[in-house]
């Protein structure tokens, strides 16, 4: 592996490219294989999870990190947009339209 990632690092810097060390980090799938990637003569950090274009990925592979985080995200814009949905203070108009809203489900 350390050769792979040496020879993509010579590529990348052949076209005016070059990977942050700080940023990069190694992700082991299943099964740790112990082996350590070096960048620039520096280890790389291992982590278990991480996020990649706002999805987290995990070692194991499952989605349950990422359907966690989604349910709790979905919980707390229902949790913000609930009171003015059920405020008994909003105007009838807007009543009648959330009311319309909601038949159409």
């Amino acid at each position: 592996m350390n050769r792979e990632l040496e020879s993509w690092r010579r590529a990348l810097e052949e076209k005016g490219l070059k990977i942050n060390r700080t940023k990069t980090v190694h992700l082991n799938f299943g099964t740790d294989r112990g082996e350590l990637l070096h960048l620039y003569g520096q280890e790389l950090n291992v982590v278990v999870k991480f996020k990649y274009l706002g999805s987290t990925l995990n070692k194991e592979g499952d989605l349950d990190c990422e359907i966690a985080h989604r349910v709790n995200a979905a919980w707390m814009n229902w949790k913000r947009m609930s009171g003015v949905l059920y405020d008994r203070r909003m105007n009838l108009r807007m009543n009648n339209e959330r009311e319309n809203l909601q038949n159409r489900r």
